[in-house]
């Protein structure tokens, strides 16, 4: 049994296994001489190829020409089901792959041949689930997450679920509640009251508690029950660094939940991780600096203009580093102008007002 998504991809492994006493050969296999059939089995109807289904040759990673197998040998190849039959609900699917071959035929002795022929596949049970749900992923701040399974260590199972706990790069825990059995499991996800994080500072051997005055950040909200199926997980993400006050020192984690599964409460402990929290750094306001770059002279075209008349200006950029520098998106938009009567020639407090 296999369990797979609508609209992800659908790959099935296929063997032409060589089940006689001696060596053959198997002739005239290209990509035309597959066929697939996939039964709906709720209602035992046969779904429809895509029209040309065998010209989709990126579906179908199979060996071509002849094959020489010896006795128990096997050759593998891979069918895209849903490349070729699409599949557009969820249910449960049983598939078969059909190879026509030219010729079958032995490898010694006189060289006995058997005519074409069609070799049928065992039936493939696959069920098709329906789309992820679109709930937001851990770290979200309006809803318990749903993701596939994660590969982080876990505690004992129970009723087919376990409990891991891990750490995201900011510092932040992730509680999955992970369906590891071979079916569908009904469960109620709520991490505002069924969490216990067991916490111990390895530098002073306390245990701690929750901080006062600290905000219990929990970043999630409960789920109604749902059917959680086995390549699903359920999320919740906590903030311990805030809810406990964590801050520079290495700590020890576990954590005890109490979900509802298949109705009845139960209690699942989680894997144990140690972390280090960085301490938390003090704001430091930014202090303003000026560096000189350019210096910038201006210059007329003339010394004395007539009243609404056009001004024409000059202005020179001179590099005040030790290095080449570029200079672009010089936009004449930007030149301020003063109209109070005009500065002496070198005058410092003039070109502070202007500047301003």
């Amino acid at each position: 049994m296999r369990w797979m998504r609508v609209g992800e991809p659908i790959w099935i492994g296929v063997e032409v296994r060589n089940v006689s006493d001696d060596e053959r050969a198997v002739a005239g296999i290209t990509p035309y001489s597959y066929d697939i059939t996939v039964t709906r089995n709720a209602t035992d109807t046969k779904l429809t190829p895509l029209p040309n289904f065998r010209d989709h040759w990126d579906a179908l990673h199979v060996v071509g020409g002849t094959l020489a197998l010896h006795t128990g040998w096997s050759s593998y190849g891979g069918i895209r089901v849903d490349r070729l039959v699409p599949i557009t609900e969820a249910g449960s699917y049983t598939v078969r792959v059909l190879l026509s071959v030219s010729k079958i035929f032995t490898l010694k002795g006189a060289g006995e041949s058997f005519p074409a022929t069609t070799l049928v596949s065992n039936g493939l049970v696959i069920n098709v689930l329906p789309v992820r749900s679109t709930n937001p992923l851990p770290g979200a701040d309006n809803g318990v997450g749903e993701g596939s399974q994660g590969k982080t260590l876990a505690g004992r199972a129970v009723k087919g679920f376990v409990l891991s706990l891990s750490m995201d790069p900011f510092d932040v825990a992730l509680v999955e509640l992970r369906n590891v059995s071979s079916g569908a499991g009904n469960a109620v996800f709520d991490p505002r009251t069924a969490y216990e994080f067991n916490i111990k500072n390895l530098r002073t051997g306390q245990m701690v508690r929750v901080a006062s005055g600290a905000p219990h950040d929990l970043r999630s909200t409960p789920l109604t029950e749902q059917n959680i199926y086995p390549d699903t997980s359920l999320y919740a993400a906590f903030n311990l660094k805030k809810m406990y006050g964590l801050n520079g020192d290495r700590y020890r984690i576990f954590v005890t939940s109490y979900p509802v599964i298949a109705g009845g409460v139960e209690k699942l402990v989680s894997n144990t991780i140690e972390v280090k929290i960085p301490a938390t750094k003090p704001m430091v306001p930014l202090k303003r600096s000026v560096t000189a770059v350019l210096g910038v002279a201006i210059e007329s075209n003339r010394p004395v203009y007539v009243a609404g008349g056009p001004v024409l200006l000059r202005a020179s950029f001179a590099n005040k580093t030790n290095d080449s520098i570029i200079i672009w998106g010089l936009d004449p938009s930007l030149i301020a102008t003063s109209r109070d009567g005009g500065c002496p020639n070198s005058s410092a407090e003039c070109g502070r007002r202007r500047l301003r």
